[in-house]
């Protein structure tokens, strides 16, 4: 899987969403967001480790390229807004209060995702 670029792993997710979605609702119409559904799963592997990390890796179909994975969905997001056309995605993960986000986790998702973090009841 090595080299391969966003739209790559974007195609394959959405495929397999659509096929999913499609199979669950025959002869409906079918409205979702491949890249945001992705983005997320991707702001979820970044902080993941063990078998989650493996399996939302996965399902990204990222392989062992987790890290490249985050970077490229990072530089998509800020590649998509230009001086010309303005691009925003409104992310932010939820957690439960009794399960503490590390400091670390929270600047990542703010650094390369432009997320925020928020502890909920």
């Amino acid at each position: 899987m090595e080299g391969h670029g966003l739209g790559f792993y974007l195609f394959n997710v959405s495929l397999e969403m659509y096929i999913h979605l499609a199979s669950d609702s025959p002869g409906e119409n079918i409205v979702y967001s491949p890249f945001s559904i992705s983005v997320l799963l991707s702001m979820l592997l970044a902080g993941a480790r063990g078998n989650t990390a493996k399996e939302l890796s996965n399902l990204l179909h990222a392989g062992d390229e987790a890290e490249d994975n985050t970077r490229r969905f990072s530089q998509a997001l800020c590649s998509l807004s230009t001086p010309s056309v303005v691009f925003r995605v409104a992310n932010r993960l939820y957690s439960a209060r009794q399960y503490p986000v590390r400091e670390d986790y929270a600047t990542l998702l703010e650094e390369l995702y432009r997320a925020s973090i928020e502890s909920v009841d």
